[in-house]
């Protein structure tokens, strides 16, 4: 396994343009980064981590032209995702598929809607979504991924685990790493790895990475579980509605969850629906009782209880 990281400048490249700082106008080399991506290669498969608005840059300097076998997204901030369209070449190779949880997709769908028609016209990238959820492992080629869900400030974003040995993340370290002249920088940088592989091996003892077979009962209940909330998490919120939707009881569906996941169907749902609402206050201008509606409370005040007790925050605290 080889990892070559591509760029691991901010959001606005280093040097930045018209910043004076130390940083910026160093002549030191290491100090010239552009944003955020990385190259994997692996027994079996290539893997491109992110795809900012450098990657054709980035490409040109490794002299690297070959079959993508998939790309992984952590976010959908431009600096991660602005590169896509320079794909084009190697889509020569066939199609690449594009990893990413269901709001990215989403975004990327939005703002790059001619990649993803049915009926592309000549000269598109060939690539396509694959929607990811964090915990529930995937394949690439016969290298195994794992997404797990780290925070971005306060976004929820994606990380990866690949194989046994590697684990990739970003943001948190790289906004540490522009506060150069702050008190204890050099101990939080160690204080992040340390934490970094605490989690990472707690997602190891967890077993999150063991591949769930539908064939038996319980894990493809736990499934359609997942499925069926990702289509109505903003309209029903409680686990008997699930049973019923999914034609089991109550018991069985929360036996089956529990079996698979070591999670509750209620913690799951919640865990959802706080997912969006985090991501509508940060990125949208709905006011507070919009988003309330928006995620089927027809109550405002109970959802902002229930944001309350589940974040530790109001969601005006949050938003701030």
């Amino acid at each position: 396994m080889k990892l070559r990281i591509l760029g691991s400048g901010t959001s606005t490249g280093v040097p930045e343009i018209g910043c004076k700082c130390e940083v910026c106008t160093s002549a030191d080399p290491r100090d010239n980064r552009l944003r955020a991506s990385s190259l994997l290669h692996t027994d079996d498969a290539v893997i491109l981590i992110d795809c900012g608005p450098d990657f054709r840059e980035q490409m040109l300097r490794v002299a690297s032209f070959e079959k993508i076998d998939g790309v992984l997204i952590t976010h959908e901030h431009y600096d991660h995702v602005g590169g896509l369209d320079d794909l084009r070449p190697f889509c020569r190779f066939g199609e690449i598929p594009i990893y990413s949880d269901n709001y990215t997709a989403t975004h990327l769908r939005a703002r790059m809607p001619y990649c993803f028609l049915e009926h592309k016209y000549p000269g598109v990238p060939q690539i396509f979504l694959q929607e990811v959820e964090p915990g529930k492992n995937f394949f690439i080629n016969h290298t195994e991924i794992i997404p797990f869900q780290v925070m971005h400030g306060r976004l929820p974003i994606l990380g990866y685990r690949i194989g046994k040995r590697l684990a990739y993340i970003t943001e948190e370290m790289e906004t540490e790493s522009r506060n150069i002249n702050t008190f204890a920088h050099k101990d939080y940088l160690k204080y992040l790895v340390k934490m970094f592989l605490i989690y990472i091996q707690r997602i190891g003892q967890r077993g999150t990475g063991i591949p769930l077979c539908i064939n038996n009962s319980s894990n493809r209940t736990f499934v359609q579980f997942r499925q069926t909330l990702e289509h109505h998490y903003r309209h029903i919120h409680t686990v008997k509605e699930y049973a019923n939707y999914l034609n089991v009881s109550t018991k069985t569906l929360t036996n089956c969850v529990y079996e698979s996941s070591h999670s509750t169907p209620l913690k799951i749902i919640n865990d959802r629906v706080i997912l969006e609402a985090k991501r509508q206050l940060l990125h949208s201008s709905l006011k507070i009782k919009e988003i309330a509606f928006y995620l089927g409370f027809e109550d405002p005040s109970y959802f902002v209880k229930f944001f309350k007790r589940q974040t530790g925050y109001l969601p005006a605290e949050f938003r701030e």
